[in-house]
């Protein structure tokens, strides 16, 4: 985190699961097996994690495979907490599971070069439980160059573009002033990412890491459009352009 941080004439939010990294082989066996404990047998169906709130994704989990709406309720803090110990013990045992597990190209140097920029708060926003969150940024070392104490997770609302009011107004009480939500870059792989984006009026750079290919993303809004984020060129081009406006950098 970056504590001494303040100032923010840009937000960057960087969404996790492959945008950063992919660990979601690892995430779909640990929530499966949550599911099966508090079922105590197979589920029928289960709900897809991608692009959603995992909190989203157990309650309609629950729902499908025959609870009432008021018992899923009910059900759903102890199942939520069932599947972080399961995410916790896989992650522990990350090394064994490296085939399953990866950190993204080009990553790194992205959020290390936005880290440099000391106008520019950059932290994530995820539909991810904020312990599944933060185990799986620092198995790869990444949480030094977020400020995760304005960070928008799963567990502070279902919908991810409620997520993005969330996020600017923990920057801008960081910050000590409002940040616009003009100002604010949302970065992930879905179209429910894109969707987030638009509705809260962010910004959005739809990156094509995960199910959803470039013309889905461009498909939907997105104001810009990767393939990846391996050139850390593109990527500062497309935040620019994003910000063009404000006449960024």
């Amino acid at each position: 985190m970056q504590p001494n941080r303040r100032s923010c004439d840009v937000l960057l939010l960087w969404d996790i699961d492959r945008t950063l990294v992919d660990v979601s082989d690892i995430t779909l066996d640990a929530f499966t097996a949550t599911v099966t404990a508090v079922l105590g047998r197979e589920p029928e169906t289960v709900a897809s994690l991608t692009g959603r709130s995992e909190a989203a994704s157990m309650f309609e989990t629950l729902r499908g495979n025959g609870f009432s709406e008021d018992n899923a309720r009910a059900k759903l803090p102890h199942a939520l907490q069932q599947f972080m110990s399961e995410l916790a013990g896989r992650m522990r045992r990350l090394d064994s599971a490296c085939r399953t597990a990866r950190l993204l190209p080009g990553v790194r140097q992205a959020l290390r070069e936005f880290a440099r920029q000391t106008n520019v708060l950059q932290s994530v926003l995820t539909g991810g439980l904020r312990a599944n969150a933060h185990l799986k940024l620092t198995a790869f070392d990444l949480e030094s160059y977020l400020d995760l104490s304005v960070a928008a997770y799963g567990d502070d609302d279902f919908d991810r573009a409620v997520l993005v009011d969330v996020a600017r107004k923990r920057a801008s009480q960081a910050a000590g002033y409002e940040v616009p939500v003009a100002n604010t870059v949302l970065i992930g792989d879905s179209l429910n990412d894109v969707d987030a984006g638009r509705r809260s009026g962010a910004q959005v750079i739809a990156v094509a890491t995960g199910v959803n290919s470039e013309d889905e993303l461009k498909g939907v809004g997105a104001n810009e459009v990767l393939r990846d984020l391996q050139s850390l060129q593109d990527v500062r081009a497309a935040v620019s352009r994003c910000l063009e406006p404000l006449r960024w950098p």
